[in-house]
């Protein structure tokens, strides 16, 4: 190896303050004469001992850079110590220091945390009070019933209990504020809710006695109105039965006129009978038919156990009221002869009975009348008709 390719080397002095400095300028002086021999270094490749030159110079700056590299590391490998040795004194020094500020600050630290603790509980007594200061829900805006208002006041007369002026210390005028101010609002809403509550429950009171009386008077009205219904249902029924008994009557008094021009008629026929005949005999003589009629109607089923003379007859002796004359049956008189087994009320003697009283109707046609045969015998024995009588 020459003078120009030969090892550039730094003093081992020198090395950490080569390689341990804030620039390259320590390490620049070397390299650049590394460089110069670089520039100045020249072989002819086309020979074997230029080739062995070349290798050998480029082999020399290799044996450079790891000698460079080599110091360079094993400063870095002692730095890499440093740092643990230098954090582990650190460490000590702190930690030592650390007890000894700690010893000396302890009573320091125990008044602190007392005083913060006696501190948060006043802030967290005015935050309470201060919480109450509320007169509505805070998720739906609904105001606080008096009722709820009322709670609110007395958990606010518990707190100033809780907290008079001697317990307040240096926050007397945080609590005067926060009770003054919550107090003023909450009785403020409570006389506010209280007057709209009264109000409120007096309207509903108005309503409900409105509404009560307004039902009354519905029921009174249909009451009213029903028994006018009923009235009237009544009256008019009244009415249809007047106007009943007045057609009947005007029937009845129809009827009778009818009657009475047939009498007339009778008598006027009877009249010119008696011109004809003036011994009256064709007129005291029973019609055979009518007669023959009335046998027959008073007969029916022979009597059950009565004695065969039984007779049922009639008389022909008396005036007729209405004709004026010896009309046949004028007098109508039944007879019922009771033998030995013919006995009042059996079923035998209501029989012919009866079947007296149905021929009677017949004869005096009493069927389109309004009453039955029992009223017939009831006016007869009463003597409404003086010229029919019942002889037993």
């Amino acid at each position: 190896m020459t003078e120009e390719t030969e090892l550039v080397v730094i003093p081992e002095e020198s090395a950490r303050e080569v390689f341990v400095h804030t620039d390259t300028s320590k390490l620049q002086p070397y390299l650049d004469e590394i460089g110069a021999k670089v520039e100045k270094f020249s072989a002819d490749v086309g020979t074997k001992a230029g080739r062995a030159e070349i290798k050998s110079f480029a082999y020399g700056l290799s044996r450079m850079k790891n000698s460079l590299e080599a110091i360079g590391k094993g400063i870095a490998d002692e730095a890499k110590k440093l740092p643990k040795l230098i954090d582990a004194n650190r460490k000590h020094a702190r930690d030592t220091i650390q007890n000894w500020q700690d010893t000396v600050r302890e009573p320091l630290t125990k008044w602190e945390e007392a005083e913060k603790k006696r501190t948060d509980a006043h802030e967290k007594a005015i935050a309470k009070i201060a919480g109450l200061d509320v007169t509505s829900d805070a998720r739906t805006g609904v105001p606080y019933t008096s009722e709820e208002l009322a709670r609110s006041l007395e958990e606010l007369s518990a707190l100033e209990a809780e907290y008079p002026v001697e317990k307040r210390e240096e926050f007397d005028d945080e609590y005067e504020l926060v009770f003054t101010r919550t107090r003023a609002t909450l009785e403020g809403a409570f006389a506010v809710q209280k007057a709209n509550e009264e109000r409120d429950a007096e309207i509903a009171r108005l309503k409900k006695e409105a509404d009560e009386q307004k039902a009354k008077q519905e029921a009174a009205e249909r009451e009213r109105e029903e028994r006018e219904r009923k009235e009237r249902e009544e009256r008019e029924a009244k009415e249809r039965e007047a106007e009943a008994e007045r057609k009947r009557l005007e029937d009845e008094r129809a009827a009778a006129e009818q009657r009475a021009r047939e009498a007339e008629a009778r008598a006027e026929n009877a009249e010119a009978a008696l011109k004809e005949d003036p011994t009256g005999e064709a007129i005291n003589e029973p019609d055979p038919d009518a007669d023959a009629a009335f046998q027959d109607a008073i007969a029916g089923t022979p009597l059950t156990g009565v004695s065969d003379s039984a007779v049922i007859g009639a008389a022909h002796d008396q005036p007729d009221p209405i004709g004026g004359t010896n009309a046949p049956y004028g007098e109508t008189r039944l007879n019922v002869v009771q033998g030995e087994k013919a006995i009042k009320g059996t079923p035998e003697f209501n029989a012919a009975y009866r079947r007296a009283v149905d021929a009677l109707c017949a004869e005096f046609d009493f069927e389109g009348a309004d009453f039955d045969a029992d009223d017939i015998v009831s006016e007869i024995a009463d003597g409404t008709f003086p010229h029919l009588k019942f002889v037993v």
